[in-house]
């Protein structure tokens, strides 16, 4: 009888990861939705007013982004720096086994995204654009 509860268990704690993880996939569907549309009003709809934007750039890379706090600012942010690569393409990647999105121009992997939700918004949005990090992505 233990085993069978051990099984149940676990296959609920599979089942709570598969929910998370498709939760996940839809907000990040939404996010990339309007980054692509450079919307920053429906961004921040998608973020808690709390929400934290981190770069690791690795000081490697020139970017004028910098780790940022707020629903406003993170979202404009984001929406803005779309327009300084016309040629950006953003899709879905599994990152650190969760769903994210990938940067890329011209072939070229400009930088992952990886984010915490809290219930259905997003918390905290981890940005890698350093070059040393993204060499698995490029390959």
């Amino acid at each position: 009888m233990s085993a069978w509860r051990f099984s149940g268990k676990r296959a609920d704690a599979a089942a709570l990861r598969l929910a998370v993880h498709r939760r996940q996939a839809d907000v990040v569907h939404d996010v990339r939705t309007a980054w692509q549309a450079q919307d920053a009003a429906a961004l921040a709809a998608l973020l808690t007013p709390d929400v934290q934007l981190l770069v690791d750039s690795g000081g490697r890379t020139r970017l004028s982004v910098r780790d940022l706090a707020g629903d406003v600012p993170v979202a404009t942010t984001m929406a803005s720096v779309l327009s300084t690569y016309p040629d950006v393409v953003i899709t879905d990647a599994e990152v650190n086994g969760m769903p994210g999105l990938k940067v890329c121009t011209e072939g070229t992997v400009l930088g992952v995204v990886s984010f915490r939700l809290r219930g259905r918004a997003v918390s905290d949005v981890w940005v890698v654009v350093n070059p040393d990090k993204l060499r698995s992505w490029s390959a």
